[in-house]
């Protein structure tokens, strides 16, 4: 490891902890003789970061943990298979701004030996938090409400856990994004509506409280069009029918995604240890 300088977009400075030659064995290329087969690849990483704190206290909790940056990207990439370096390369910057919260990366992928006439190919990107800010939904899904209790009491135990998360709804943009979005998707075999308070809505006096009331459906219609609802439900629960639509979850799940593997639809990065 060492420490250099960066300039970042903004027209700052920020430090750098460097980490050179990451040694990792992985299943990479597009290739006959390379799928199916783990080579070895070398990575360089560059985090820009400010480290002036940590230079005053001498404690690693004012820095960027350069051990706990090469561990999380030699488990991914050595528990991966990529095409591309590029892939590898991008997703490596990913870990990096999304877990270690750096204003800057710098990442080169070599793959030694990849050409005849070559000591080796590779690629270098530079990534900042702006070029990630394309919504990632990291999805834990479960369940501590019985399915016998009340449907209201479950809607409120849910929209009591999303004001917790400081989920904040924009009225301009119903779709945006948002720390978390709960929603029952099914309930048993349940066919039905009903109504919830929209407290983050505009106000409307027509409504008892002065609140838009939103409308919902069980099923949600949610899982019969957008693979991000219909695949967890069917990674859960692959083979319980929906009540509808009368076929399986994981049935729903590959017409959705329009793929065998849906379970592969989504790339998964390993942030939490």
């Amino acid at each position: 490891m060492s420490r250099g300088t960066c300039k970042l977009s903004s027209g700052g400075n920020c430090d750098v902890i460097e980490i050179d030659n990451l040694r990792c064995r992985t299943e990479i290329g597009i290739s006959q003789h390379e799928i199916g087969t783990k080579q070895e690849v070398v990575i360089s990483i560059r985090l820009g970061c400010d480290v002036q704190k940590a230079g005053k206290s001498d404690d690693i909790i004012d820095s960027v943990n350069y051990g706990d940056v090469s561990k999380d990207v030699i488990g991914y990439v050595e528990s991966t298979s990529f095409n591309l370096v590029e892939k590898l390369a991008t997703d490596v910057a990913r870990i990096c701004i999304t877990l270690y919260k750096v204003q800057w990366v710098q990442v080169r992928v070599h793959k030694p030996q990849a050409l005849r006439f070559a000591d080796s190919v590779g690629v270098k990107i530079e990534r900042t938090p702006e070029d990630f800010n394309d919504s990632v939904v990291y999805l834990s899904l479960g369940s501590n409400i019985e399915p016998r209790k009340n449907l209201r009491n479950a809607i409120a135990f849910l929209k009591e856990k999303a004001l917790k998360l400081l989920r904040v709804r924009d009225p301009n943009n119903k779709h945006g994004p948002r720390t978390i979005d709960i929603d029952i998707s099914l309930w048993g075999a349940e066919v039905l509506e009903y109504s919830i308070v929209d407290e983050e809505g505009l106000t409307n006096h027509s409504s008892p409280n002065g609140h838009i009331l939103e409308k919902k459906k069980v099923p949600d219609p949610d899982v019969l069009r957008f693979a991000h609802v219909a695949v967890p439900l069917a990674e859960i629960s692959p083979h319980l029918k929906h009540p509808t639509n009368g076929s399986t979850l994981a049935s729903i799940a590959r017409d959705v995604t329009g793929r065998e593997d849906y379970a592969n639809t989504f790339p998964i990065v390993d942030l939490f240890r």
